[in-house]
Protein backbone atom coordinates (compact mmCIF):
# COMPACT_ATOMS: atom_id res chain seq x y z
CA UNK A 1 0.00 0.00 0.00
CA UNK A 2 3.07 2.81 0.79
CA UNK A 3 4.75 1.93 -2.62
CA UNK A 4 1.27 2.42 -4.25
CA UNK A 5 0.98 5.80 -2.34
CA UNK A 6 4.80 6.87 -3.12
CA UNK A 7 4.66 6.13 -6.94
CA UNK A 8 1.35 8.65 -7.12
CA UNK A 9 3.30 11.15 -4.80
CA UNK A 10 6.12 11.12 -7.11
CA UNK A 11 4.33 10.40 -10.34
CA UNK A 12 2.11 14.29 -9.10
CA UNK A 13 3.92 16.85 -10.34
CA UNK A 14 4.06 15.35 -14.08
CA UNK A 15 0.66 14.49 -13.83
CA UNK A 16 -0.50 17.69 -12.18
CA UNK A 17 1.30 19.34 -15.25
CA UNK A 18 -0.18 17.76 -17.78
CA UNK A 19 -3.65 18.16 -16.91
CA UNK A 20 -3.09 21.86 -16.16
CA UNK A 21 -0.72 22.35 -19.70
CA UNK A 22 -2.23 19.73 -22.00
CA UNK A 23 -5.98 17.87 -21.22
CA UNK A 24 -7.61 21.00 -19.67
CA UNK A 25 -6.72 23.68 -22.19
CA UNK A 26 -7.58 20.55 -24.34
CA UNK A 27 -11.13 19.85 -23.27
CA UNK A 28 -11.85 23.68 -22.89
CA UNK A 29 -10.36 24.21 -26.55
CA UNK A 30 -12.73 21.62 -28.01
CA UNK A 31 -15.97 22.77 -25.97
CA UNK A 32 -15.56 26.42 -26.67
CA UNK A 33 -15.33 24.79 -30.60
CA UNK A 34 -19.35 24.75 -30.33
CA UNK A 35 -19.92 28.00 -29.47
CA UNK A 36 -19.48 31.19 -30.87
CA UNK A 37 -17.18 33.08 -28.62
CA UNK A 38 -15.74 36.73 -28.60
CA UNK A 39 -13.51 36.60 -25.95
CA UNK A 40 -13.78 40.47 -25.63
CA UNK A 41 -17.61 40.04 -25.12
CA UNK A 42 -18.14 36.97 -22.53
CA UNK A 43 -21.45 38.17 -22.28
CA UNK A 44 -22.14 37.01 -25.90
CA UNK A 45 -21.83 33.20 -25.73
CA UNK A 46 -23.73 31.57 -28.27
CA UNK A 47 -24.39 27.25 -28.56
CA UNK A 48 -23.72 26.61 -32.69
CA UNK A 49 -23.43 23.25 -32.56
CA UNK A 50 -21.19 22.12 -35.41
CA UNK A 51 -21.39 24.85 -37.76
CA UNK A 52 -17.72 25.98 -37.02
CA UNK A 53 -16.63 22.69 -38.49
CA UNK A 54 -19.02 22.76 -41.15
CA UNK A 55 -17.69 26.16 -42.32
CA UNK A 56 -13.95 24.84 -41.49
CA UNK A 57 -14.45 22.26 -43.75
CA UNK A 58 -15.54 24.31 -46.58
CA UNK A 59 -12.83 26.91 -46.48
CA UNK A 60 -10.91 26.43 -49.85
CA UNK A 61 -7.96 27.95 -47.73
CA UNK A 62 -8.10 25.30 -45.12
CA UNK A 63 -8.54 22.43 -47.44
CA UNK A 64 -5.40 23.85 -49.48
CA UNK A 65 -3.51 23.90 -46.06
CA UNK A 66 -4.75 20.20 -45.62
CA UNK A 67 -3.22 18.97 -48.94
CA UNK A 68 -0.02 21.30 -48.25
CA UNK A 69 0.91 19.53 -44.69
CA UNK A 70 0.01 16.46 -46.21
CA UNK A 71 2.35 16.68 -49.41
CA UNK A 72 4.98 17.94 -46.99
CA UNK A 73 4.83 14.93 -44.42
CA UNK A 74 4.66 12.81 -47.29
CA UNK A 75 7.61 14.35 -48.89
CA UNK A 76 10.07 14.72 -45.91
CA UNK A 77 9.34 12.24 -42.91
CA UNK A 78 10.21 8.85 -44.56
CA UNK A 79 13.15 10.68 -46.76
CA UNK A 80 14.61 12.32 -43.95
CA UNK A 81 13.68 9.49 -41.91
CA UNK A 82 15.83 6.80 -44.69
CA UNK A 83 18.62 9.33 -44.50
CA UNK A 84 19.13 9.57 -40.76
CA UNK A 85 18.81 5.08 -40.74
CA UNK A 86 21.26 5.04 -43.58
CA UNK A 87 24.05 7.46 -41.97
CA UNK A 88 23.14 5.79 -38.68
CA UNK A 89 24.41 2.04 -40.20
CA UNK A 90 27.20 4.05 -41.88
CA UNK A 91 29.16 5.21 -38.94
CA UNK A 92 28.24 1.96 -36.78
CA UNK A 93 30.54 0.17 -39.40
CA UNK A 94 34.67 0.37 -39.33
CA UNK A 95 35.27 3.58 -41.65
CA UNK A 96 38.17 6.24 -41.05
CA UNK A 97 37.24 8.74 -39.44
CA UNK A 98 34.48 7.68 -37.92
CA UNK A 99 34.62 9.97 -35.05
CA UNK A 100 34.86 13.17 -36.97
CA UNK A 101 31.79 12.77 -38.59
CA UNK A 102 30.06 11.85 -35.39
CA UNK A 103 31.32 14.76 -34.12
CA UNK A 104 29.64 16.64 -37.18
CA UNK A 105 26.58 15.43 -36.27
CA UNK A 106 26.41 16.42 -33.20
CA UNK A 107 28.06 19.94 -33.42
CA UNK A 108 24.83 21.76 -34.23
CA UNK A 109 23.19 20.43 -31.25
CA UNK A 110 26.13 21.63 -28.94
CA UNK A 111 26.71 25.01 -30.71
CA UNK A 112 23.16 25.27 -30.17
CA UNK A 113 23.19 25.37 -26.53
CA UNK A 114 26.37 26.78 -26.52
CA UNK A 115 25.31 30.47 -27.99
CA UNK A 116 21.86 30.39 -26.12
CA UNK A 117 23.79 29.84 -22.80
CA UNK A 118 26.52 33.12 -23.98
CA UNK A 119 23.46 35.10 -24.86
CA UNK A 120 21.92 34.79 -21.33
CA UNK A 121 25.39 35.08 -19.53
CA UNK A 122 25.80 38.45 -21.50
CA UNK A 123 22.27 39.59 -20.81
CA UNK A 124 22.65 38.80 -16.70
CA UNK A 125 25.83 39.47 -16.16
CA UNK A 126 26.74 41.83 -13.58
CA UNK A 127 27.52 44.28 -16.11
CA UNK A 128 25.42 42.78 -18.57
CA UNK A 129 23.01 44.41 -21.50
CA UNK A 130 19.94 43.46 -18.61
CA UNK A 131 21.52 45.63 -15.92
CA UNK A 132 22.47 48.55 -18.47
CA UNK A 133 19.14 48.85 -19.50
CA UNK A 134 17.66 48.52 -15.65
CA UNK A 135 20.41 51.49 -14.61
CA UNK A 136 19.03 53.92 -16.87
CA UNK A 137 15.56 54.16 -15.98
Amino acid sequence: MKKNISKFVFLSPWLITLFLFWIYPLVYSFCLSFLEFNPLRPDKVKFIGINNYIRLLSDPLFIKSIKNTVIFVIGTIPFTTLIALFLALLLSQKIPCKNFFKAGFFLPTIISLVVISLVFKSLYAPHGYLNFILDSF
